[in-house]
């Protein structure tokens, strides 16, 4: 989230809060909650909350902050939820991503039926849901890479964000940060799909090869 979304997250607790009868929470209250999961996707703390309501058992008391991060955080194994997963997703090649093998599987999958957002959105959380299934059920963890777009606004964004959220080192940020990638030549193309290796990689590749294609052609 952004300091945009604060008004946002303050409503949806609110709102929250008016259903159990109670004042809305103070300033102070709200900035422990802005700290705990203001790192997060709006809507991936939205949907942690209806599912908070909806749980028989813990829905009749007000959530914590806790209680919200173990669902965001698929019960502690560090695996995202859908939704919060199809939120770190880039809208263009100009966007950084940090992202594993199976947000990456599933995002190109569902890439086919863009610019159709809502269908692709579907067919993502559909396949997501699969490859994460699957990677728990041989005991895996998601592995975080770094797809670096060219908006530098939305670069340290994005890295901030997945630095936030425990998913790469500020080490690994200054790393990035020093150096900036020279520009692609035609044999450097082919180097960056022979010499990526994992779905997050090759797709970070071929995310450079269309801008630069599509560059040359503008």
């Amino acid at each position: 989230m952004t300091n945009d979304d604060k008004p946002r997250l303050r409503k949806l607790l609110a709102g929250l809060w008016a259903m159990r009868d109670k004042p809305p929470m103070n300033q102070d209250a709200f900035e422990f909650w802005w700290r705990a999961v203001g790192s997060r996707p709006l809507q991936a703390v939205a949907d942690a909350l209806q599912q908070h309501v909806n749980d028989p058992r813990l829905g009749a008391h007000l959530p914590m902050p806790a209680d919200i991060l173990r669902r965001l955080d698929g019960s502690g194994d560090g695996w995202l939820e859908p939704n919060e997963a199809w939120a770190i997703c880039p809208h263009s090649e100009d966007d950084t991503v940090v992202w594993c093998d199976e947000i990456s599987a599933a995002y190109h999958t569902a890439s086919d039926l863009l610019p159709d957002r809502v269908a692709a959105r579907m067919a993502f959380l559909d396949a997501y849901r699969r490859h994460v299934d699957t990677a728990r059920a041989q005991g895996r963890q998601p592995r975080w890479a770094v797809s670096l777009g060219h908006d530098s606004m939305q670069r340290q964004a994005a890295l901030e964000q997945a630095v936030m959220a425990g998913r790469i080192t500020r080490d690994h940020v200054a790393r990035l940060t020093m150096t900036t990638p020279p520009d692609i030549t035609d044999q450097r193309m082919l180097q960056l799909t022979d010499q990526a290796s994992g779905d997050a990689a090759r797709a970070d590749a071929i995310r450079k090869i269309r801008s630069l294609l599509a560059r040359a052609s503008a």
